[in-house]
């Protein structure tokens, strides 16, 4: 995920040097929507809107202020792998 974090953040600075953003996004699907929540959350601060589709999510990623962040989880009614105490919704 280090490799890909420092990817991404290549790819938003050069974007930014050419573009004025007010707004970005990611978004995942499964094993991408938990790279999309850790990349959003715990490293990159430009990110304004997570997007996370039928991924896991860990107590431990949450950051202490979310006041920058927009945030869609979107997952089934109910996942047979995961407690209704560790839902998020």
């Amino acid at each position: 995920m280090a490799n890909t974090s420092l990817f991404l953040d290549e790819i938003i600075e050069n974007a930014s040097k050419d573009l004025n953003f007010n707004d970005i996004w990611i978004a995942g699907f499964s094993q991408e929507a938990y790279m999309a929540l850790y990349y959003g959350l715990q490293h990159n601060k430009k990110i304004t809107h997570i997007q996370a589709i039928a991924g896991n999510f860990h107590n431990s990623m949450m950051p202490a202020n979310l006041e920058t962040k927009n945030i869609w989880l979107h997952c089934g009614k109910k996942d047979p792998h995961i407690s209704e105490e560790k839902m998020f919704f």
